[in-house]
């Protein structure tokens, strides 16, 4: 049994929130990690990770907690530690706290269980994501910028225009 006498669970980090079959719960860094490590999911996991728009459309998901793709299945972009880039390399922004945001920090992207930021739009109508197609090669990840400070605003950018 798990803790608090719950069957065990598979669990994953996302975006500094730690996701079990069980719920959501902020994320305590383990020895020897880094805090903020966005995405880490268990090898083999089946567990999807769903972002969405300022519109709360479905936009993107990540199911091995390094690869995000377009919700059609095209692959979009790639986590490096807390870093969100492009597969030519080119840096989009930042996750955190179930946030992807610009590299002006502000959001383009939300987990359903995002802390803090703008306010979520209530979700559209659900529709099954497309199957993920193979990831292309990863260009050289580009510097990040000055690290942006959170910003409670929604970027005017859409993520697939990013990447």
């Amino acid at each position: 049994m798990g803790g608090l006498g719950r069957p065990p669970s598979k669990s994953f980090r996302v975006a500094g929130l730690t996701r079990d079959t069980h719920g959501l719960y902020p994320h305590r860094p383990e020895p020897h990690s880094q805090a903020g490590t966005t995405i880490v999911a268990k090898a083999g996991s089946r567990e999807m990770i769903e972002f969405f728009d300022r519109e709360g459309r479905e936009t993107a998901f990540c199911r091995d907690g390094h690869s995000v793709y377009l919700w059609n299945g095209t692959p979009a972009a790639f986590i490096d530690d807390d870093q969100v880039f492009a597969y030519s390399g080119r840096f989009i922004g930042l996750a955190k706290d179930g946030w992807i945001w610009d590299e002006n920090g502000e959001r383009l992207l939300f987990e359903f269980d995002a802390v803090g930021g703008p306010a979520k739009p209530k979700r559209q109508t659900k529709t099954a994501a497309g199957p993920r197609l193979a990831n292309p090669a990863r260009g050289t990840p580009h510097r990040m910028p000055t690290r942006p400070a959170p910003s409670a605003a929604w970027s005017d950018r859409s993520f697939a225009d990013l990447i």
